[in-house]
């Protein structure tokens, strides 16, 4: 999240205010409270090319490999506050 906002695929959809945290379920690094905005339903991997370098990705394969099954929400996902240990 280097920009401040991150571009993300997930399976449901989902809006709002949360924490977001990388790792494990039981092991994990708080990164701040994120503000989680819808995009759009993503019905072809052709509308993802403008969003791969702000999704953290050098190409569209690359964030593809890591995308689980059925995703096909695409959302950003901006850092509103950081977590004091960042």
């Amino acid at each position: 999240m280097r920009e401040g906002f991150v571009y993300t695929l997930r399976r449901r959809r989902r809006e709002g205010f949360d924490r977001a945290r990388v790792g494990s379920y039981k092991n994990f690094t708080d990164l701040g409270e994120v503000k989680i905005k819808l995009i759009k339903k993503i019905s072809s991997p052709e509308e993802l090319k403008p969003f791969v370098l702000l999704a953290g990705f050098d190409n569209l394969e690359e964030w593809l490999s890591h995308v689980s099954e059925g995703a096909d929400h695409l959302y950003r996902v901006e850092l509103l506050r950081p977590a004091p240990s960042i």
